[in-house]
């Protein structure tokens, strides 16, 4: 036992060497495990959102998209918008002396593309983490991230026409009125019901043919443009994809893990995790420092609306964790940190002006991205509900800094996809969450296991440089186990364990008794023992009177025994007279 937790020892130690606790991981204080406890944490992240805080209020994530979907959308409305157009206001001027109180509508539109995009990222990190000494703790966190990003809807947003399902009956109808309104009725797009231009053509319609025309419900959208093969032919397969973009995700890959260590500067209080009842105020503060290596995948090219992660660089950061014990139930937690990663060579799609939407098929550009610092800053008032439950608020600032792209290739300055911004950004976010700890009892021996749930719900209500307006659900869990110092077991007896063959026990005899004042008989071995009864016990004296009854009674008396009463004394012996 005692060399398996010497190579357990060594074998933490040596995964120290290699990566370290993750910064922040829900909530987050400035403890220390002891020395030779180790500590496993698990947990997850989700971060969703669908717009972003840009300089003029917030933008929604698709915003960038839209704009580049609108050529492609007014190409496809160009042989049939038009010519609509111009049947309507030939209608409209032609019946204008027919009809009582003639009205002109405005002009008809086909609509602007409106792309619903909602980005998520997810991260699932593992640590592993040892207690060197009662100061410093060192350990290893292995994490594994996906990001995605959902088509909520893809449309034409604020169109006044769609698809004339009846042209032949609606043909007919206005052929009524003039044979030359017949391509007007049997046109691809007529106006929706209960737009301006559609309430004074089927007023017209009624008071001059009198019929009503069976005019189209709904807009027309992307798709019935691209069902008409003419229509379809009119973009390339690269344009085509874009206009028909569906959800997609990279799937959980293994980030960047991180190597560091924790050191505890002050620690004014007595207890753990927590201060304990006799030393409710004093101050801890822990520096943590790290390192991540570049193990992530250095391409973001998977699907076209993939937002980069920024993955795959090599860097460090430093936090600064401070705990201010007010109170027995009440304590703050302030930290600061900062965080530099280094330009790294990675991936991208193509991307240009004149080609936006690169296919899968393309030839990758690998360029150099240079991500900026990070520092952020975070205050978590917190309060103990009972020894185990307790309740935490959170605020957090967080700025980065500008990301760069260079590529010494021939296709130029590195273009940014549809929905990838890299302007330096400013996040502030407000949170709740709420905790469960078994730690301080399982090291006062009123539980056998020291675990620790907790999650936190943070929500960014401010930003600028687009800086992404989301919402984060954080959950994790943390289990402690002493590796080293623990008391040893006691080693089993090997005496039972002799090779000696036992012999069968003798047959067992009543054991014998000496009476007092004899000397015990000695017989030779191999005969048998000679049984001696022991003597009969002396008649007990007779009492005289019953014991005395106690002063005081009890509360709850037992019933006892009847007393016997004594036997009757011997009569004493008479003599016998002699003869006379």
């Amino acid at each position: 036992m005692t060399r398996f937790r010497t190579a357990a020892g060594a074998f933490l130690l040596l995964a120290a060497a290699l990566p370290a606790p993750v910064r922040a991981q829900v909530i987050e204080d400035a403890r220390v495990l002891p020395r030779g406890w180790v500590e496993l944490r698990g947990g997850g992240i989700y971060t969703q959102f669908n717009s972003r805080f840009g300089g003029g209020g917030e933008e929604p994530l698709g915003a960038l998209f839209s704009t580049q979907l609108q050529p492609l959308a007014e190409r496809l409305l160009d042989p049939i918008l038009p010519p609509l157009q111009t049947g309507l206001t030939s209608f409209f001027t032609g019946t204008a002396a027919q009809v009582t109180n003639p009205v002109t509508p405005a002009a008809i539109t086909g609509g602007a593309v409106q792309a619903r995009l909602a980005g998520d990222f997810r991260r699932a990190p593992f640590t592993l983490s040892y207690g060197l000494t009662r100061r410093i703790m060192v350990g290893v966190t292995v994490p594994f991230e996906r990001n995605g990003t959902a088509v909520t809807s893809l449309l034409l947003r604020g169109g006044d026409v769609g698809p004339n399902t009846e042209a032949t009956t609606n043909a007919a109808i206005l052929a009524k009125i003039d044979p030359a309104y017949a391509a007007l009725g049997g046109g691809a797009l007529l106006p929706v019901t209960g737009t301006p231009a559609a309430v004074e053509l089927q007023r017209r319609a009624l008071a001059l043919a009198g019929d009503t025309l069976k005019l189209p419900t709904r807009p027309i959208n992307l798709n019935d443009l691209l069902a008409s093969p003419p229509l379809a032919a009119l973009l390339n397969e690269e344009e085509t994809a874009a206009l028909t973009q569906a959800s997609a995700a990279t799937g959980f890959q293994l980030g960047d893990v991180e190597v560091g260590a924790r050191i505890q500067l002050v620690n004014g209080i007595r207890g753990y995790p927590f201060a304990d009842s006799a030393d409710r105020r004093g101050i801890r503060s822990t520096l943590a420092v790290s390192v991540r290596l570049p193990t992530a995948p250095r391409a973001d090219t998977l699907f076209l609306l993939v937002i980069p992660r920024n993955a795959g660089h090599f860097g460090f950061s430093a936090d600064l964790y401070n705990d201010f014990f007010l109170a027995r139930k009440y304590w703050v937690t302030a930290s600061a940190g900062y965080t530099q990663t280094f330009a790294a060579s990675v991936l991208r799609r193509p991307f240009t002006v004149d080609r936006p939407f690169p296919s899968d098929t393309a030839v990758f550009r690998s360029v150099s991205s240079h991500p900026g610092s990070r520092i952020r800053a975070a205050v978590m008032p917190r309060y103990r509900l009972t020894r185990e439950w307790s309740v935490a608020a959170a605020y957090q600032f967080e700025h980065g800094g500008a990301t760069t792209y260079t590529a010494s290739d021939e296709l130029g300055d590195v273009v940014l996809g549809p929905v990838e911004q890299t302007a330096a950004w400013t996040s502030h976010s407000f949170g709740v969450g709420a905790s469960y700890s078994t730690i301080e009892a399982n090291l006062q021996g009123r539980t056998p296991f020291p675990v620790e749930f907790s999650i936190l719900y943070r929500n960014s209500f401010a930003g600028s440089g687009f800086a992404a307006h989301s919402g984060t659900i954080e959950a994790g869990g943390r289990i402690l186990y002493q590796l080293v110092g623990r008391p040893r077991r006691p080693r089993a007896d090997s005496a039972a364990t002799d090779s000696a063959r036992a012999l069968p026990a003798p047959p067992t005899a009543p054991p014998a008794v000496t009476p007092p004042g004899e000397r015990p008989a000695v017989t030779a071995p191999g005969e048998p023992q000679p049984t001696v009864r022991p003597p009969a016990a002396p008649p007990a004296p007779p009492t005289s009177a019953p014991p005395a009854e106690p002063t005081t009674r009890p509360a709850h008396p037992q019933p006892q025994p009847r007393p016997v009463p004594p036997p009757p004394p011997a009569p004493p012996p008479t003599s016998v007279p002699p003869p006379e």
